[in-house]
């Protein structure tokens, strides 16, 4: 059975496919969520929400004017 999150996480992973995101449920408080570069070791983003994680990420993708 899918629950809010699995939904969310089916909507994240095509939106940024060179990330890795998953979401670890906290009881009874909700759910935690993290995302990593595909390669890298450890989740360098962590997140609330999966609005916040994504816009994150969108600013990890955004390069920074010189």
């Amino acid at each position: 059975m899918r629950c809010w999150a699995d939904d969310q996480l089916a909507e994240l992973t095509p939106r940024f496919p060179a990330w890795d995101v998953w979401f670890v449920p906290l009881y009874p408080t909700g759910y935690s969520w993290s995302a990593k570069p595909k390669g890298t070791r450890l989740a360098t983003i962590h997140a609330d929400d999966p609005e916040s994680l994504a816009a994150q990420i969108q600013q990890q993708e955004t390069p920074n004017p010189a």
